[in-house]
């Protein structure tokens, strides 16, 4: 086949011949945006595994930073009986301020959210989270995603990624 819907166990068989160009969300389900998982930049942890048992912090209760991250590190291997004690914090920053404070050992925040408070805005100005380190960047495993033989030319694949970008949103039905 030259492209196909697949879930990920009909993926598995064949990921070295294929590869996503897009993943499939149903209505209403989760986005895939990446979450980060941080600590403090003296902290002994290094990987997720290590942070077994230990607390986290959450950035809010809105889907994309609790749902998301909670589904992210499920599927890593890390769902809530993983960890010590979840707390809820009421944003990002609030978040940020509990891992500081040691009322928790890690955050996880959606990727956005850590952007937007760790982003270096200049060169000559020091980093705000200078004093945080990224243990893991997690994407949420797709429910389906249309996949294309690796072999298929890049302009073949983006042309295809162009047409079913905007039928999705234009369509639904059609896509």
């Amino acid at each position: 086949l030259d492209m196909a819907v697949l879930d990920p166990a009909a993926f598995a068989p064949v990921a070295t011949t294929t590869r996503a160009i897009l993943s499939v969300r149903s209505q209403g389900g989760l986005n895939r945006i990446p979450v980060v998982l941080g600590v403090k930049a003296s902290s002994p942890f290094k990987t997720l595994t290590d942070l077994r048992g230990k607390s986290l912090v959450f950035g809010g209760r809105t889907p994309a930073a609790l749902n998301l991250p909670k589904l992210a590190l499920s599927q890593r291997g890390a769902p809530a009986a993983f960890w010590g004690r979840e707390l809820i914090a009421q944003d990002g920053d609030a978040a940020i301020s509990d891992l500081r404070a040691n009322r928790a050992d890690a955050v996880v925040l959606h990727a956005a959210a850590w952007q937007r408070l760790c982003f270096k805005q200049s060169p000559k100005v020091a980093a705000p989270c200078a004093d945080l380190r990224i243990v893991a960047k997690i994407r949420p495993q797709a429910d389906r995603a249309i996949v294309v033989r690796r072999d298929i030319a890049d302009e073949t694949r983006y042309r295809l990624i162009g047409i079913h970008m905007p039928l999705h949103l234009e369509n639904a039905t059609a896509f």
